[in-house]
């Protein structure tokens, strides 16, 4: 930025000004130059500056530069829901991408108020719940769904459905569903595990039963079992269809 250099004549206008209650920095925005060149051209004209000149400026310029960056966000953050379908992007892609944007929507969500947020953030509907075996069951369910990575879990589970309203990522809650649970099967029996009476139907309410880890296994077994003798049969009728045969 240029520092011109005032003459008497415009120094003398310009200590006017000050006396008469305009802050040294807005002088300073008005003829676009910096502070201390006005500063200087006051002092050059006979002018007595206070002593708080400095921390006064400061503390001026310091609102204007934080407003300034927050227009300059919430402009950038527009641009971004555009390309987005109308929504922010997550906010992990935000904090690796805009941290600064990231940073200035914690500090300040009112600004951003306008623009939707991509992300339902997930509340704690009941308090204390989250201590109780119940609420870990649904909450372990979900994550077994959706984020395992044990092959084992993987298989069983994968592809499941999961009842929208006990899913945070869809708005619900982990503590609807211990509720339900509670209020319908009952609290967890000693020994007990959750069972899913039909895998194609999910993780559904009335779809759940509390059942031993044994006889769950059994169910289990039967079911492995099961599917095991249906794919024995359609390859037995294929190979009739073709001519051929397993048994000797």
């Amino acid at each position: 930025m240029m520092k011109p250099k005032f003459n008497l004549k415009q120094s003398q206008a310009l200590r006017k000004q000050h006396e008469a209650g305009t802050s040294v920095g807005a002088l300073a925005r008005k003829h676009n130059c910096c502070w201390k060149a006005v500063a200087r051209a006051i002092k050059r004209a006979g002018g007595s500056l206070d002593l708080l000149l400095h921390w006064e400026v400061s503390a001026e310029s310091s609102r204007v530069r934080h407003a300034l960056a927050r227009i300059k966000q919430v402009t950038l953050a527009e641009k971004l829901s555009k390309r987005n379908n109308g929504k922010l992007p997550s906010p992990g892609w935000l904090l690796k991408n805009y941290s600064g944007l990231y940073n200035m929507i914690r500090n300040h969500p009112k600004e951003f108020a306008h623009i939707k947020q991509s992300r339902i953030r997930r509340k704690f509907v009941h308090t204390g719940m989250s201590k109780r075996p119940e609420y870990r069951t649904v909450q372990g369910h979900h994550d077994w769904i959706f984020k395992s990575r044990n092959l084992n879990q993987r298989r069983n589970y994968r592809g499941m459905s999961f009842f929208d309203g006990w899913n945070p990522d869809k708005g619900g809650s982990w503590g609807v569903g211990a509720k339900w649970i509670i209020e319908n099967l009952g609290k967890k029996p000693k020994d007990a595990s959750m069972h899913i009476v039909n895998h194609e139907e999910g993780f559904m309410p009335g779809n759940l039963e509390w059942t031993s880890s044994r006889r769950q296994s059994h169910q289990q077994l039967h079911k492995i079992v099961a599917q095991l003798k249906n794919r024995v049969t359609f390859l037995e009728k294929r190979l009739k269809r073709n001519g051929l045969s397993i048994h000797k």
